[in-house]
């Protein structure tokens, strides 16, 4: 059954519009699908072939959304078409209310490996199939029900704004390389500021940023995050990339949405996960400073 829809987040959806996709839009979105069923075969914490088939994303066009709102509503879950980027609290209360938007616009053919904003191939092909595991599902229900609520600073809003712009201009291939060196420089003295004081809505960004966007799952490591879901590029970097059972030592690391991940996080099992998303509430109450674990690779 699908969740009812909350009027608060209606100013944020817009029409799919699919009319305005591009035969090369159409062909990006064939050609990504394809290098990620071949680069993510055997290598996910759920059945991916048959995620891709129960949500109804055809692999030869990018999908009607409406179709896989109603699939996805079998599951108690929704979607919404939303434009790009979302605030980190609108963001949180969409999956509070057992609804994932995806972006309606697609990478282009430059960034078909890996792109920093989120577009509808991150958001089908990444966030979707993982919420083929009820564990998961309920794990991203109270993650968003618990971002929802946090309060943020304005550091933390500057540092996100800061983020957003910079990933805006690299996707945009007309942006200079001296602007996109500026806006790197700009974004890392925020960040250096941001890491004088670590704020709740800080703590709860990297924890979500190293599990519902770059989680490994199990002895085998296996994929659940949705930015390595949807970057070939990024997943067939993942068994040479340093990693680390996840704790709350994880939250001593801050991350770039511009650029590829230098180290990952993974959970033993589901338990694991709902734990440490247990012990993030508590973290986030008293807003300790984590340490930085040692990572293997």
């Amino acid at each position: 059954m699908a969740p009812k829809f909350p009027p608060h987040l209606d100013r944020y959806c817009i029409d799919q519009n699919y009319g305005d996709y591009s035969e090369e839009d159409q062909s990006v979105w064939r050609d990504v699908v394809a290098k990620l069923e071949h680069v993510l075969a055997g290598r996910t914490a759920f059945d991916y072939r048959d995620a891709i088939s129960f949500l109804q994303l055809d692999t030869g066009h990018i999908p009607y959304l409406q179709g896989v709102g109603d699939a996805l509503s079998k599951l108690g879950w929704g979607t919404a078409v939303v434009d790009g980027f979302l605030p980190p609290r609108v963001f949180m209360d969409f999956h509070a209310h057992r609804i994932l938007p995806i972006s309606k616009q697609i990478r282009s053919r430059s960034q078909i490996g890996y792109t920093p904003i989120p577009d509808v191939i991150h958001e089908a092909i990444g966030h979707l199939p993982p919420l083929m595991s009820e564990e998961y599902r309920r794990f991203l229900e109270r993650l968003g029900t618990i971002g929802a609520k946090l309060p943020y600073s304005e550091v933390d809003l500057t540092v996100y704004e800061k983020q957003k712009h910079l990933a805006e201009r690299q996707a945009d291939q007309q942006t200079p390389s001296h602007v996109l060196d500026h806006l790197k420089s700009d974004l890392e003295v925020a960040i250096v500021e941001q890491q004088k004081e670590l704020t709740p809505a800080t703590l709860f960004a990297r924890f979500h940023w190293w599990t519902v966007e770059y989680g490994l799952f199990g002895d085998e490591q296996a994929i659940y995050g949705a930015g390595l879901l949807s970057s070939a590029t990024e997943a067939a970097r993942v068994s040479a990339t340093p990693k680390v059972v996840l704790s709350d030592e994880a939250l001593a690391y801050s991350y770039d949405i511009s650029t590829i991940q230098p180290q990952l996080f993974y959970v033993e099992n589901w338990a694991h996960l709902h734990n440490e998303l247990a012990q993030l509430e508590s973290r986030i109450n008293r807003s300790t400073s984590p340490r930085k674990p040692v990572l293997v690779s």
